[in-house]
């Protein structure tokens, strides 16, 4: 998330962006004590939240929210006085997305991040979703497709939740390990936009499963992948033999139980790994449900080709992880 501070008074913006720095590390935050300036870098490289005083000599914040609009920033705030009744009347025509009292209140502040936040979130899927029924229906070809796709990526904070978002909405399928190295190979521009939207047509979609006790043991493992799941205790709650279960569960999704829930917490894992950078490699595999960090390691390494912590290098350095 990309954050634009605008105030003629450099210890405000300064200190504005020092509490956002502290709650949110990950959010890259740009200050400017001349609105023109913030106008003119804003055109180039919009910002996900434009947050700006309301009165400033060379530009009042109202007009340069009403310009960076044109320019493709979505949510706009403004700082303001208690004075400034009128001025807050013509920022609701405007639409700002809130306003903050001076002295800034951090957690009103943080609050309004937190919104913004979880909205671009929806935003990007709803997207992303669209974009993957179009793939679906053929309304764009393959090279349309992978172009819209990569352009969205780059402009995402994290762009391997971007594709595994378009790859689950589009009916495919691939470990999400493999997607982040897709993703960096895209980012990087190591693999052509005509050669991504091959890829992704070529995947293949999930094992279709028929079997009740099948698709809930599936469902265990998308919802309690970290809790202590076993043949036989998941055999004894559906009062069946676990050999029963094991056999119907390898015939119906061709994989066996621990390789397919150890795939499903490795998926997990990187998932993790990307968006709680603040964890350890140890807290990454408890979280996903494996008791040893010397087995997680193994599985991961086994299944992915390294272990976590060249996952994490290799995330950071292509900007995926930002600590």
């Amino acid at each position: 998330m990309k954050i634009v501070l605008v105030d003629d008074e450099q210890l405000i913006v300064e200190g504005l962006k020092k509490i956002i720095s502290r709650q949110f590390p990950d959010v890259e935050t740009a200050v400017f004590t001349d609105p023109l300036k913030a106008l003119d870098t804003l055109k180039k490289s919009p910002a996900d939240l434009l947050i700006t005083d309301i009165r400033m000599p060379e530009m009042t914040g109202l007009e340069l929210i009403r310009q960076v609009r044109e320019a493709g920033v979505r949510y706009c705030s403004i700082l303001t006085g208690l004075n400034d009744v009128p001025l807050l009347q013509e920022s609701i025509r405007l639409q700002v997305c809130d306003y903050l009292i001076k002295p800034v209140n951090k957690e009103e502040l943080y609050a309004l991040i937190r919104r913004i936040r979880e909205q671009i979130a929806r935003d990007s899927t709803e997207q992303t979703d669209a974009l993957a029924e179009q793939f679906r229906s053929g309304t764009w070809d393959d090279d349309r497709t992978a172009q819209e796709l990569a352009s969205r990526m780059r402009r995402s904070d994290c762009p391997p939740l971007i594709l595994a978002q378009f790859i689950h909405s589009a009916g495919r399928e691939m470990p999400f390990w493999e997607v982040c190295g897709l993703a960096v190979s895209v980012i990087r521009e190591e693999v052509s936009e005509p050669a991504l939207g091959a890829a992704l047509r070529n995947l293949s979609g999930p094992k279709p499963v028929s079997s009740p006790e099948i698709r809930k043991i599936m469902e265990e493992f998308e919802r309690h992948y970290a809790q202590d799941l076993t043949v036989g205790g998941i055999a004894a709650e559906m009062h069946l033999q676990p050999n029963y279960l094991t056999t119907l569960f390898k015939k119906e999704t061709g994989k066996g139980f621990v390789q397919c829930l150890n795939e499903h917490r490795i998926s997990e894992s990187c998932r993790l790994i990307l968006t709680h950078p603040v964890l350890s490699v140890q807290e990454v595999g408890e979280n996903c449900g494996f008791s040893s960090p010397r087995y997680f390691f193994t599985v991961f390494k086994k299944l992915t080709g390294m272990t976590p912590g060249v996952f994490r290098s290799r995330m950071e350095e292509a900007g995926f992880i930002r600590l």
